[in-house]
């Protein structure tokens, strides 16, 4: 399996090509895409102004996979401990809150985040069901609630 993982977060960072063995035993990387690959959506100063602005700065992954579940386990673990430490490191604070990048996870996803000491994790859409546990809280994807905006011509 293919895919992209950043392994240092946010500085001079590569992005990486890893490979699940036939056995999956291991993760080898492949190749490298170099070493100004990294972005984000928001400047570092940014997040740090709205956690002393007393916002919560979750956690949704590093480099948001599509497909979080189909990622190989220690592919997951790199996806989500990058994320807490770039955070933390951002601004001090360990993230209580996570959402799943696509609503799109599986179980050994949810017991990541519950050893990474996350409170509550959300997924991507509001369905109820009595057998999930804090760390699949339904929510409203924001791309439903743009849907809905668009059909009913508000803006």
């Amino acid at each position: 399996m293919l895919t992209t993982v950043r392994q240092k977060p946010w500085q001079k960072t590569q992005l990486w090509g890893l490979y699940k063995t036939q056995d999956g035993s291991e993760l080898e990387p492949l190749f490298s895409v170099g070493d100004e690959a990294s972005f984000s959506f928001m400047r570092e100063e940014d997040i740090l102004t709205l956690s002393k602005s007393g916002h919560s700065i979750g956690l949704h992954s590093h480099t948001h996979p599509t497909n979080l579940a189909s990622l190989p386990l220690e592919a997951q673990k790199i996806e989500f401990s990058t994320n807490l430490d770039w955070v933390i490191k951002i601004t001090g604070v360990q993230p209580k809150w996570a959402a799943y990048p696509c609503g799109i996870y599986s179980k050994e996803t949810v017991n990541i985040l519950s050893e990474l000491n996350v409170q509550a994790a959300f997924r991507a859409d509001l369905l109820c069901d009595s057998s999930l546990n804090r760390l699949e809280l339904p929510r409203e994807n924001h791309s439903s609630i743009l849907e809905k905006v668009q059909q009913e011509r508000i803006f």
